[in-house]
């Protein structure tokens, strides 16, 4: 794949859409998070798939340890800047920060899964949350709440879409 120059693949979501993908990626001690295109082609009557135009999406990040789609041009990053703790971040495909409230703290992210809409459809009530995977189980965090437990046993949580 180019655009990796050694990095190894650890993880990789695509967007809703098909055609953005997020790469988790690590070389050496360093675990970072890429952007790219998906692109696809017929060829000899066979269709292939092929990533371009990968990019460094959040280069302030030393270590990034999961990622998901939450909406059409936005991550929710499990990682943490040199010297600090693990946080949950919004960043849009840009690279930028979003304007999305903070996530209250949580630490030992292995996973995580957002909702495409975090509004949720009509009622904000009605959201469905995101899900995080740690060593000791699975945790949800609806819209107004702080973290709680969703089963101990269990790993890779998603959303269907």
């Amino acid at each position: 794949m180019p655009g990796l120059d050694g990095e190894r693949i650890t993880g990789l979501r695509v967007a809703a859409d098909g055609v953005r993908i997020a790469l988790l990626v690590s070389k050496g001690d360093r675990k970072s998070l890429k952007l790219g295109r998906v692109e696809r082609r017929m060829s000899a009557g066979r269709p292939s798939l092929s990533v371009q135009e990968l990019r460094s999406v959040a280069p302030k990040l030393e270590e990034v340890d999961a990622v998901s789609w939450a909406g059409g041009s936005r991550l929710l990053v499990a990682g943490n800047e040199r010297g600090g703790l693990q946080q949950l971040l919004y960043i849009e495909t840009d690279g930028s920060r979003s304007n999305a409230a903070a996530l209250p703290g949580i630490t030992g992210v292995r996973g995580i899964a957002a909702p495409e809409n975090p509004t949720g459809p009509g009622n904000a009530k009605k959201a469905p949350g995101v899900v995080a995977e740690r060593e000791d189980g699975i945790v949800r965090l609806l819209p107004d709440m702080n973290w709680n437990w969703v089963a101990k046993d269990g790993s890779a949580p998603v959303y269907p879409g």
